[in-house]
């Protein structure tokens, strides 16, 4: 049996998906990487954030958020109130 060559293979696309690849292309990007890209991101998994907030302080963040919320409000109040 003959070993094929899978260095490099030819195919063919409809000219709307060439199309398609095209418009996702990034400057300087080759199709053969704008494919690689686009596969990548269907291989993402809804494991791939696990721990990315482990080292936050949640007591902190909620304290920041709500601290800005309350400024917002007091600032809308305000407004409302001059109006």
């Amino acid at each position: 049996m003959a070993t094929e060559d899978r260095t490099k293979t030819t195919i063919s696309l409809p000219d709307e998906v060439y199309d398609r690849l095209e418009a996702r292309r990034r400057d300087g990007e080759s199709l053969v990487e704008v494919i690689d890209r686009l596969m990548a991101d269907d291989e993402a998994t809804i494991y791939d954030g696990f721990g990315i907030l482990a080292e936050t302080d949640i007591e902190s963040a909620v304290a920041e958020v709500k601290r800005e919320m309350d400024e917002d409000f007091e600032k809308r109040i305000d407004e409302v109130s001059r109006q």
